[in-house]
């Protein structure tokens, strides 16, 4: 094989092979920043309703009162992952314990996930 070719045929592997690379690694560092919810439990009924005529959900959850916003929107991805994406809205309202009154948080996603905190 001629130089020139050797060349030009080791350009197009690199224009393919590299833009391969950079994807697979880009991939791999947003799984990495993809975190477990934490710990938490689902109590009571359920509340399914329709909001615009698409079936949505509302839970009551306790979780820690210091879980971050990141770490409540990981429990609604964790919920939406469980849930196999058949709701396409929720609502959740976040308590410390199953007997308080008070909900700490509520996450609702009617346009973007929100959380609003008492």
């Amino acid at each position: 094989m001629k130089s020139g070719t050797k060349i030009i045929l080791g350009f197009f592997i690199a224009i393919i092979v590299f833009p391969l690379l950079l994807s697979l690694g880009s991939s791999n560092s947003q799984n990495s920043k993809l975190s477990a919810p934490p710990d938490y439990e689902v109590f009571g009924k359920s509340m399914p309703y329709v909001r615009d005529g698409n079936m949505c959900i509302g839970r009551h959850v306790v979780v820690s009162k210091d879980s971050t916003d990141k770490e409540l929107e990981n429990i609604l991805t964790d919920m939406e992952k469980k849930d196999r994406n058949e709701y396409a809205e929720y609502t959740i309202w976040f308590y410390e314990a199953k007997t308080s009154i008070d909900y700490f948080a509520i996450l609702d996603t009617e346009e973007v996930p929100n959380i609003s905190r008492n």
